[in-house]
């Protein structure tokens, strides 16, 4: 017998004794699995097979422990505001009230806001430009001021298509900051995105709430909105399916509130509809306790005090699927931030419409619950109230940082509903913008003027050894009254416009158990060592 022979036949007897020891301990027989194919029915070996039920609680005692226990130690800052919406550079301007405001963000261990507007480089730009949009510069401008950590997920994101959404990406981060919320796809625009400071790392999830399209104005209403594309939603990439660029949504089902006897009415038309017949022409019987679908509009009855405004449901996975991205991202750094932008409201008018609707408050309590530090919620142009929940900051609205809305092109629309040719028109497009705005075309109307869209605040979060114990409110007048080319640019409030300010965010806190101390001009939040509002 050959060396070469001896050697076949004792690799085949290696290979034989430890088929016959896998197929015992596996409970197969090698007649059972076809020659060349992996025994794919192998049961698993991993630590939860032997007890499914104590694996499961053991992870989750050690998640508890860890989204639970505080990281950090000594002070540490975040200094958080709501929407930028730049389209020029400013950082370089020396008035004093603006230059105190940057003096405010560099001040923080971590400065986080929305980036609503967008970057581009014009003279490469292949697609189309106009919107919230100004050149490159503007994402220098935003570090310089002091940003560090921007949530991208907002109904202006795609406002020139995916592709340039994701330009904006790279453009930010080549800046130095850190940018959440959008991305290639649905995993990439979920997931948790970090900065780095001395004193640890702090993440950041960004989301956007919405009801399947962002814009749903009116054909007939005076706003450049109807001509801008929907917000484009981020797709899951599994194989070689989905993967579609996008923001990472929290889509929402709005429901109208009525009385039991409107519901009723709603749902006798829904019976004149045939096409939400059962077969055999049989309705089903009226249940007061279940909403009712009209052509698309949901109805659902409700108390007396409720009737007229608008309720909620959160789509269940992007629920889910975000909190766990909270929790993947707390456990990965020492603070965790989760931001929202949306502009659903509760309905109602006055005060009472910037209460926060009330998917909103379930849904930022949640990200609380599962290990968030801060939730930092944005859309609607006025503030909203502030709340202290389990000892950690929940901003409902901050409002807008910098609001150059009108320094943006006007749509065709805007030029269309004041009855003006675009080419022939003799009123610019900063003056049909700027008269577009409720604001301003309350001046036009003789009325008195509607500021709140034009005051806003910058909060500093301010935690000692992980635990938050006071945010300090700084009040900010975004120009208002000013000449068109200072509008939109912050500057810090003083006398009596900081008062109006504070005294509006008093009364939207107040309901939610947060009390707001005005000292001078600044608002004060003291946190008790139990994580209550004192």
């Amino acid at each position: 017998m050959s060396n070469r022979t001896s050697l076949k036949l004792a690799l085949f007897a290696g290979v034989a004794a430890v088929t016959c020891v896998l197929t015992s301990e596996l409970g197969a027989s090698a007649q059972d699995i076809p020659p060349g194919t992996p025994n794919v029915a192998a049961p698993l070996t991993g630590l939860r097979a032997r007890d499914p039920a104590k694996f499961d609680s053991d992870l989750r005692a050690l998640r508890a422990k860890e989204l639970s226990t505080p990281k950090l130690k000594g002070p540490f800052k975040i200094v958080v505001a709501g929407d930028i919406i730049e389209t020029y550079p400013f950082a370089q301007l020396s008035d004093p009230t603006i230059q105190a405001v940057f003096k405010i963000i560099h001040s923080g261990d971590v400065a986080v806001a929305n980036m609503e507007s967008n970057a581009r480089d014009f003279n490469a730009a292949e697609s189309e430009i106009g919107g919230l949009e100004g050149p490159k510069e503007i994402a220098a401008d935003v570090r310089a001021q002091g940003w560090t950590l921007l949530q991208r997920a907002s109904n202006h994101a795609t406002d020139q298509g995916t592709v340039p959404m994701l330009e904006n990406l790279k453009t930010f981060r080549e800046a130095g900051i850190q940018v959440a919320g959008s991305g290639r796809n649905l995993q990439e625009a979920r997931a948790p995105q970090f900065v780095q400071t001395p004193k640890g790392r702090v993440g950041l999830v960004g989301s956007f709430g919405g009801v399947v399209t962002a814009h749903q104005g009116a054909p007939s209403q005076q706003g450049s909105e109807t001509d801008t594309s929907p917000v484009q939603i981020a797709t899951y990439q599994v194989g070689f399916t989905g993967g579609i660029p996008g923001v990472n949504p929290l889509r929402l089902t709005k429901f109208n509130l009525v009385s039991e006897d409107e519901l009723a009415a709603v749902y006798k038309m829904v019976g004149l509809d045939a096409a939400y017949l059962r077969p055999g022409n049989q309705p089903r019987a009226f249940d007061p306790k279940a909403p009712v679908n009209f052509r698309g509009t949901w109805f659902k009855a409700t108390a007396e005090k409720a009737r007229g405004l608008t309720s909620y449901d959160m789509y269940a996975d992007d629920y889910g699927q975000i909190m766990k991205s909270v929790r993947e991202g707390k456990e990965s750094a020492q603070l965790m931030i989760l931001a929202m932008h949306c502009h659903e409201g509760p309905g109602g008018n006055g005060e009472d419409g910037l209460a926060p609707p009330d998917f909103l408050i379930q849904y930022a309590r949640a990200a609380i619950d599962n290990g968030a530090d801060m939730f930092a919620g944005t859309g609607p142009h006025p503030i909203r109230g502030i709340e202290i929940y389990k000892g950690k900051p929940i901003f409902y609205g901050l409002g807008s940082y910098s609001y150059m809305l009108n320094q943006t092109p006007a749509g065709y629309d805007r030029f269309r509903d004041n009855q003006q040719d675009p080419l022939t028109s003799e009123f610019t497009d900063r003056e049909l913008t700027w008269a577009g705005w409720p604001e301003n075309r309350d001046i036009m109307d003789g009325k008195p003027m509607d500021i709140e869209q034009e005051e806003s605040i910058l909060s500093e979060a301010i935690y000692q050894d992980g635990k938050l114990v006071e945010i300090d409110v700084t009040p900010l007048d975004l120009g208002n009254g000013k000449s068109m080319s200072e509008l939109g640019i912050p500057h810090v409030a003083t006398g009596t416009i900081a008062k109006d300010i504070l005294m509006r965010l008093q009364r939207l806190s107040k309901p939610l158990g947060t009390t707001v101390t005005i000292k001078g001009d600044i608002g004060i939040i003291h946190v008790s060592a139990s994580g209550q509002s004192q």
